[in-house]
């Protein structure tokens, strides 16, 4: 578990929820505890590092269903590539295509697949890296971010069936009254989210998401931005760079061989790539 990783889409998520649900400024130990483990300028975060940091949000607020809150503060274009290809899609059916092939961008530790019936549609969750409340919580929110983004991209007329949750919930009152259908819980195997199969092909209405589009791709080539500027003063980078276009002559470029041309180890060179936020299949 300590060395999976995942993308940072869900620790934002527990930033933003740490500053609406009393994560006290002063308390410099809680903050510093959430970030412990989190490098701001990598692609990816520990596995690890999210359970803690969900441990300890829930054990701050000491509200279970916390989750719930997660939607609305993460917007379509935090979820990069992923969130993109939504927008893109042509109707329901093509975009949930999408999620199934592509959601392991945004969450490796879930496993989550799409069965179409005749009659209505499942998508079915499962989580084997985690357990306990840390997996009730990112089950909860991953549904409830699905079900936020299909309904910005359809409206209305997308309706749910059901959604069936694998742990148990006390109150599922208050559940139902936020997904706006059927909740039960204590599902024999995995948590499900069930709705019509003729939802399937309501039309995405990307004319209606210029604003995170644009804040996609702002944000994508901000980055690009800063790395290259950060590049552009680096003498390791430099370096590196000079080394690659050498490899590349032979048609040979690998990380061992360029380390080997900078007189040091592939652990060292992997070591002062990850400090950059940077992988050696990035670079080349």
């Amino acid at each position: 578990m300590i060395d999976q990783m995942m993308s940072p889409v869900l620790y934002q998520t527990i930033l933003e929820l740490c500053r609406e649900h009393g994560a006290n400024p002063d308390d410099n130990g809680f903050l510093r505890r959430i970030q412990k483990g989190f490098v701001a300028q990598s692609d990816r975060v520990p596995l690890s590092s999210i359970v803690v940091a969900i441990e300890e949000l829930l054990d701050k607020t000491g509200m279970p269903e916390l989750s719930l809150s997660a939607a609305h503060v993460v917007p379509i274009s935090a979820l990069g590539s992923l969130g993109f290809s939504f927008i893109s899609s042509a109707n329901l059916r093509e975009a949930l295509g999408r999620l199934e092939r592509y959601h392991k961008l945004v969450s490796r530790d879930a496993d989550l697949r799409v069965g179409i019936g005749e009659s209505d549609v499942q998508l079915v969750m499962r989580r084997d890296m985690i357990d306990g409340p840390v997996k009730r919580f990112a089950t909860e929110a991953a549904f409830s971010l699905i079900v936020r983004l299909i309904r910005t991209l359809v409206g209305e007329r997308f309706v749910l069936t059901s959604i069936r949750f694998e742990h148990h919930i006390a109150s599922l009152s208050r559940y139902e009254d936020h997904f706006g259908c059927v909740v039960t819980d204590s599902e024999p195997r995995n948590s499900k989210l069930i709705f019509p199969a003729q939802c399937l092909a309501l039309p995405v209405r990307p004319a209606d998401h210029q604003i995170e589009l644009s804040a996609f791709l702002e944000a994508q080539l901000h980055r690009q931005l800063i790395e290259e500027r950060a590049q552009r003063n680096d003498r390791f980078f430099h370096e590196l760079h000079d080394t690659i276009l050498t490899l590349m002559v032979s048609g040979d470029v690998t990380a061992e061989r360029a380390a080997r041309m900078m007189s040091t180890s592939r652990r060292s060179l992997y070591r002062a790539l990850a400090a950059r936020g940077l992988s050696f299949g990035r670079v080349v």
